[in-house]
């Protein structure tokens, strides 16, 4: 078994090849990618589970969290 293998896409480095798509991730959840962005995270989704994951993890961060404490509530 890898080590790290059950960790979450939270645990996945930032100093990796995965920098480019997590920051896409973020880009891609305030809604301000470019095209190529959107087309190259994409085709890096199709193909990485850890980046589906953190892309789902910061769209409920968006729809769920971020609202919960702008209304004072608890997330």
């Amino acid at each position: 078994m890898r080590q790290g293998s059950s960790l979450g896409a939270g645990a996945l480095s930032h100093s990796g090849p995965h920098d480019e798509f997590l920051g896409l991730c973020a880009a891609a959840t305030s809604g301000d990618p470019t095209d190529d962005e959107q087309k190259r995270l994409q085709e890096h989704l199709a193909v990485c589970a850890s980046c589906r994951e953190a892309l789902r993890q910061s769209e409920s961060m968006v729809s769920n969290v971020i609202p919960a404490i702008a209304a004072g509530e608890e997330p």
